[in-house]
């Protein structure tokens, strides 16, 4: 049975660009459709840019469904950490987050995924819905980090 603490997901690339610059690629949103496999484009609402507090609107695409979630940013520290809830602080139940570390004149990359609460739509799906969501956030976290890298190396 999938618990709570089944429920997340992260992975880690270095990449040959220093942090200040993967902070800056990650941080404009508006870049995330260059990025994601999912998040086919993202744009700043009501003005607001990478500060906490602010929100931005994300639009996703699988081959089954099409949606737009707003997303609150919880953590805008550059250049080590810049983290979002969708629905944000009030609603949300999902952390997506970035950090940026220095590592031998490159930076450590690790995107996170973590599901806070075991909120009823969860509790309404079945084992194996669960199991396939876990495994493509897994897939696109992957291709999310690499794609970052082949951006942040390109000249």
């Amino acid at each position: 049975m999938v618990e709570l603490s089944d429920m997340r997901a992260a992975e880690s690339i270095v990449v040959d660009a220093p942090p200040e610059r993967l902070y800056e690629l990650i941080s404009d949103v508006s870049r995330m459709g260059d990025l994601s496999p999912e998040c086919t484009s993202c744009w700043w609402d009501e003005g607001s840019g990478p500060a906490v507090g602010s929100w931005f609107t994300g639009h996703n695409v699988r081959p089954t469904r099409e949606w737009d979630r707003r997303c609150e940013v919880i953590v805008a520290d550059p250049p080590t950490e810049f983290a979002w809830m969708p629905g944000g602080v009030e609603e949300g139940i999902v952390r997506w987050g970035f950090t940026f570390v220095p590592t031998d004149g490159a930076t450590r990359v690790e995107e996170s995924w973590l599901i806070l609460e075991m909120a009823p739509f969860f509790e309404e799906q079945t084992e194996e819905y669960l199991v396939e969501m876990i495994e493509r956030t897994r897939n696109q976290i992957h291709d999310t980090l690499v794609a970052l890298k082949r951006v942040a190396e390109s000249p």
